[in-house]
C-alpha cells in the first residue's frame, strides 16, 4: 500500500476527508506487506 512511501516522501501528507495519513496506519493490516529497499522510484 502507498501510505507508509508517502510518509517517507512526505511525514505531514493529509488524506483529504480522512486527515493525517500517518493517523491510517495503526488500523491497516500489513501482512505480506514488505519494504523493499533495492527499488528506487526515479
Amino acid at each position: 500500500f502507498v501510505l507508509v512511501p508517502w510518509l517517507d516522501v512526505e511525514p505531514g501528507a493529509v488524506l483529504p476527508g480522512r486527515g493525517p495519513a500517518r493517523d491510517l496506519l495503526p488500523g491497516l493490516d500489513a501482512t505480506g506487506v514488505r519494504r523493499r529497499d533495492d527499488l528506487v522510484l526515479r
